[in-house]
């Protein structure tokens, strides 16, 4: 994913403002929004895209779209995603990477 830092990128963020980064989160840090684990803000909610469902018995990785950028999420096994259906994720945010995007060194 392509975003430009804003102004809470932090000390080693601060002189990346206005400049492009790449962003990550891990499978992990992505729930289902019916499912969200306690102590995890749900202030960055999204609706996507499930492109294909896994399950795996104790979690459930779903493979999902938005805006042309594609996620890989790690849900509860209580989910009802399937193929085709839209929604609602949560992203973790206290655990997303930004990265330089010329040089990919960890800014967060």
């Amino acid at each position: 994913m392509h975003h430009r830092a804003g102004p809470s990128g932090g000390a080693r963020g601060i002189d990346h403002v206005g400049k492009p980064i790449y962003f990550g989160i891990r499978p992990e840090d992505i729930h289902d929004a019916n499912y969200v684990p306690r102590g995890v803000s749900e202030d960055a909610r999204v609706d996507v895209e499930i492109d294909v469902t896994e399950p795996l018995g104790s979690e459930v990785y779903a493979y999902v779209h938005k805006g042309g950028k594609e996620f890989i999420g790690r849900f509860d096994p209580r989910t009802n995603a399937r193929t085709g259906d839209t929604l609602p994720i949560v992203l973790d945010m206290d655990k997303m990477h930004i990265f330089d995007r010329d040089t990919e060194q960890a800014l967060r």
